[in-house]
């Protein structure tokens, strides 16, 4: 999980640098600015060439939240003795929807906001306001999980809702209160127009920007989970390549000097 918001925010940095190298006019020229009233972080990997750069990258982040939401489900189903029916579900469905989630991240960069293309602005719009949904869910699936939670953690989750919920409440109200008279055609005719958000633009940016930044604040905050424990022992004659249980493991003579290949599970540890 640290590894797939590390490569995001690897991928908002490096692909500022290059907009700000070889398209830096699109800071001051474009919908996303005249909609909300300020340059939000899409701005940065929506146009070319940065595009050709974050994309790889996001890429890159589904395949690690793809693994994250594999061993994370593994760990559910370990500890599921341990868990109530509505923790196990929430926690299942919430790796679930975030890995084929974001294995479709990528398509914000494919379906762009753009003054030539309301439709696709708003549909860009409204799917990154539902990844802030998926995101919380994930987040949220840790906390319930966890036995005991720390004051800190507390609060940082009650922040990060409020700010995920909050967010496309105004913005979704910048959305449909832009421009509504004019047919999307006529949009490209006030791309140059000083934006009029009927939000103050301070009060989404802080929305905006402070949701990111309690994102990046997870690697402190998030609940500790059980670690999943791999154990491997082949035996090159007889059981190579076979699953075993922790039980014939542990049966198993150690003095042999054979190995055998043993699942990924959760294994207690006998003092605890």
């Amino acid at each position: 999980l640290e590894a797939t918001g590390e490569c995001f925010v690897l991928c908002i940095g490096v692909s500022w640098l290059v907009t700000a190298m070889f398209n830096p006019g699109i800071f001051r020229d474009n919908i996303l600015r005249s909609i909300v009233g300020y340059n939000n972080l899409c701005v940065g990997f929506d146009s070319v060439p940065a595009r050709y750069v974050a994309m790889p990258l996001l890429v890159m982040q589904a395949v690690l939240a793809a693994r994250y939401s594999y061993l994370d489900t593994i760990r559910l189903k370990a500890t599921r003795s341990y868990l109530t029916w509505w923790q196990f579900q929430f926690g299942y469905w919430a790796n679930t929807v975030f890995a084929v989630w974001m294995a479709c991240f990528p398509m914000l960069l494919v379906i762009t906001a753009e003054f030539d293309s309301w439709m696709s602005t708003k549909i860009h719009l409204f799917l990154f306001m539902a990844t802030l949904f998926i995101m919380w869910m994930m987040l949220a699936g840790n906390v319930i999980e966890a036995p005991e939670l720390e004051f800190g953690t507390k609060v940082w989750f009650g922040l990060f809702t409020f700010h995920t919920f909050m967010l496309p409440v105004v913005g979704t109200i910048d959305v449909l209160s832009f421009h509504p008279d004019l047919a999307p055609e006529q949009i490209p005719s006030i791309r140059y127009e000083y934006p009029h958000p009927p939000i103050p633009w301070p009060v989404v940016a802080y929305l905006d920007y402070g949701w990111f930044m309690l994102l990046m604040l997870t690697v402190v905050f998030l609940p500790e989970a059980p670690p999943v424990e791999t154990r491997m022992k082949v035996d090159m004659n007889t059981t190579f390549g076979k699953i075993i249980s922790q039980e014939e493991l542990e049966e198993s003579d150690s003095s042999a000097g054979d190995y055998k290949l043993a699942v990924c599970g959760y294994f207690e540890d006998e003092d605890d």
